[in-house]
């Protein structure tokens, strides 16, 4: 982050002054509001309630302090220190500065309004209270919680408008060379549909051919196992033929032998 001039430091100190005010405008008349008219008219049946109420300048200073809180956390944020930072990281931040804050000033205050009995005390403490939470929490935020991030709220819409600008200044040039390179992206895009095509056609009718050639190479394979099986078939049948007719033979040749003798006999 660049370092802020004089004069930037003195209208961020001038802001958050008058935010801190208008801040504790609401602080004041919160307290007021709290301090006179609703805190001691309130009358409930629990004494561990009514204790802590009796102490009128804590409760109503701790929660007229927490709405001044709210209202100067957001404002100063988005108009003081024009902060992008992450809201949650911010708001813990603050939230740490007040943990300390305010226990202290809620302690400090509640001693001195016991100190000080007059009417007008408990505002005199509140006013230096208010005075005293302003300049902390300045210091706190410029170098704490915004150390980093001051004048980065925006910065990116401002270079999206400069990128508009940017592109509107395009010279003709400029315009017909991106119309070429689409035309050129479009035709290249063209080719390689085409030669992805007639790669798939390729591979297509390669499979095909390689389908064929299996097909043929089995038809072959079952050709020859077929004619194999009835080589065999005809083999044992021939086998038993012969076996046939050599039985015939032999009866043929026994009964000529026997007629034969006969003959020789008579």
């Amino acid at each position: 982050m660049a370092e802020m001039s004089k004069k930037d430091s003195v209208i961020q100190a001038i802001k958050f002054a008058l935010f801190s005010a208008s801040a504790g405008v609401i602080q004041v008349l919160s307290f007021t509001l709290l301090n006179e008219l609703i805190v001691p008219n309130i009358n409930i049946d629990n004494e561990k309630v009514m204790k802590i109420l009796s102490s009128d300048y804590g409760v109503c200073y701790l929660i007229a302090l927490i709405l001044s809180v709210i209202w100067n956390f957001t404002f100063n944020r988005k108009y003081t220190f024009k902060s992008a930072t992450n809201v949650p990281i911010a708001m813990l931040k603050v939230f740490g500065f007040y943990c300390v804050f305010t226990p202290v000033s809620t302690i400090l205050g509640e001693l001195f309004s016991r100190v000080f009995t007059a009417d007008y005390a408990e505002y005199i403490i509140l006013g230096v209270t208010m005075l005293t939470n302003m300049i902390t929490e300045f210091l706190f935020c410029k170098k704490v919680v915004y150390k980093d991030s001051m004048n980065t709220l925006g910065k990116d819409d401002e270079d999206d408008e400069d990128e508009e600008k940017d592109g509107e200044e395009k010279t003709e040039e400029e315009k017909k060379a991106e119309r070429e390179a689409e035309k050129e992206a479009e035709k290249d895009e063209k080719e390689a549909i085409q030669k992805a095509k007639k790669k798939a056609r390729k591979l297509k009718k390669k499979k095909k051919k390689k389908a064929k050639r299996k097909a043929k190479k089995a038809e072959k394979k079952a050709e020859k196992k077929a004619k194999k099986k009835a080589a065999k078939r005809a083999a044992k049948e021939a086998k038993k033929e012969a076996k046939r007719d050599a039985r015939k033979a032999v009866k043929a040749a026994e009964k000529a032998a026997k007629k034969a003798a006969k003959e020789s006999e008579e």
